[in-house]
Formats: structure tokens, sequence, C-alpha cells
């Protein structure tokens, strides 16, 4: 199917020019590996180590899809125009949704969090609560204990608590 190369195509292309990320390298392998190995794929896309092919490959499918190149004269004046919705009202983004959807954040540890996360399933079964459905599986209503996933609060606490019964 058409349709189905070209999202693919997109998709592989933004991948690529998203290569130097760190976190999405180990990830981007496996992919490559698959795509070069799976017999409807291969041939199509250049591997992640194929440096030299990653920018024709994005012209090409920029072209198919009727994009210009920012290095034309007129994608680059378009691209430099500020869009009007974006001026006009800046908002601010703000994750919408339970605490425990939230990905780890600075000074959480992971083990902290599956305690904390133990803690509020408890929490809510002995208040009689049943969990939230959310697209990633059901998650606590309570969700105070994640605060407890902080390494630094956690210790701060502990001591204090320890220094209040032991003082």
């Amino acid at each position: 199917r058409p349709q189905l190369l070209m999202a693919v195509s997109v998709t592989w292309a933004a991948l690529l020019a998203a290569a130097s990320v760190v976190e999405l390298q180990p990830i981007l392998a496996a992919v490559s590996r698959q795509l070069q190995h799976s017999a409807h794929w291969a041939g199509h896309f250049p591997a992640l180590e194929e440096t030299s092919k990653h920018k024709p490959f994005a012209e090409t499918v920029l072209k198919e899809i009727g994009q210009a190149r920012p290095s034309d004269p007129g994608a680059a004046a378009a691209l430099a125009a500020p869009a009007p919705a974006l001026t006009e009202a800046a908002v601010p983004l703000e994750f919408r949704g339970p605490e425990w959807q939230r990905p780890v954040r600075g000074g959480e540890s992971e083990q902290l969090l599956c305690i904390a996360y133990c803690l509020a399933n408890a929490i809510d079964r002995l208040l009689g609560r049943c969990p939230v459905m959310t697209p990633c599986g059901p998650v606590p209503q309570t969700e105070w204990p994640r605060v407890l996933g902080n390494w630094k609060f956690t210790l701060f606490l502990t001591i204090a608590l320890l220094l209040a019964v032991l003082w």
C-alpha cells in the first residue's frame, strides 16, 4: 500500500532526524535492524548506520508528500513567519492525568515509586476504591503517596521520624 509506505517513510525520516538523541539510539538501532531484516521493508529505508543516506532519504520523502525543503527561499520565509495562533495566546503546556502516569522526575527513584504505588493500591483497597482505568491500564485513585518516590523527601521524612521517636 502506498499510503502505508509513505506513513512509515515520514516516520522513519523523522526518527532519523532525531538520531542524535541519546535516549532514542537503542530504540532506533532495534527498529533499523527490524526494517533491514524484514522482507517487506528491506531496501525502502536507509539503515541507522548509513548516515550519508539520511538527508537524501528525507529530501525524497519531503518531495513525495509535497513539502518544500527548508533550504528553499520560499520555505525558509514561510518557516520564519510566526504562526498567528501561537503568538496570540501562548498557553503553557501542563500535564493532565493521574500522577501515576507522569514520567519519573528528578530526584525520584524507580524502587521508591514502586513501593509508593503498592502503598497507594493498599490504601485504595482499604478504602474500597476501584482503580481508575487509563489507556495504560488501571492506576490507583490515591495519588499522594507519589511524593514518597522522591528519595530526598523520603530520606528527610525518615530522619525526622527517627528523631521524633528516638529523641
